[in-house]
């Protein structure tokens, strides 16, 4: 008797291991279309340098970007990027980049309330009497909050 129900245990279990493993479920909908991929533009696989792809394991999750939280109306159309003016990461000194993190949010000038008219012109500084900040003595800088307006000289060359 009890040989039946080890024979019927067997069965049973040999039933319920042999069914087929369905992967996970693919979402139709959300598959790429063949025929829409456009051929040109597809990253190919054997000009990719292996040595500057992304580490996946050093990359802080963390940090990423929420691709729900992106405003669509303000990314980059990468078709209006002038390629002659885009920075060359390879001659970008990594030393003098700044961190993201370690920007003061309230302190960011607004873009939007920028007078165009008033920016310097990069082009025409003269780089020779620019002030070297390293240089420059902190404690006997001008606190432009403390300037009385009408108090300060006027040079007129």
């Amino acid at each position: 008797m009890l040989g039946k129900y080890v024979l019927a245990l067997g069965l049973v279990a040999s039933t319920v291991l042999a069914q087929p493993v369905i992967p996970n479920k693919v979402d139709v909908d959300k598959r790429v279309d063949v025929d829409k991929v456009d051929v040109d533009k597809r990253v190919i696989a054997n000009k990719v340098d292996v040595d500057k792809r992304v580490d996946v394991d050093k990359v802080d999750v963390d940090k990423r970007v929420d691709v729900d939280k992106v405003d669509v109306d303000k990314r980059v159309d990468v078709d209006k990027v002038d390629v002659d003016k885009r920075v060359d990461v390879d001659k970008v000194d990594v030393d003098k980049r700044v961190m993201a993190n370690k920007v003061d949010v309230d302190k960011r000038v607004d873009v939007d309330k920028v007078d165009v008219d008033k920016r310097v012109d990069v082009d025409k500084v003269d780089v020779d009497k620019r002030v070297d900040v390293d240089k420059v003595d902190v404690d006997k800088r001008v606190d432009v909050d403390k300037v009385d307006v009408d108090k300060r000289k006027v040079n007129v060359d």
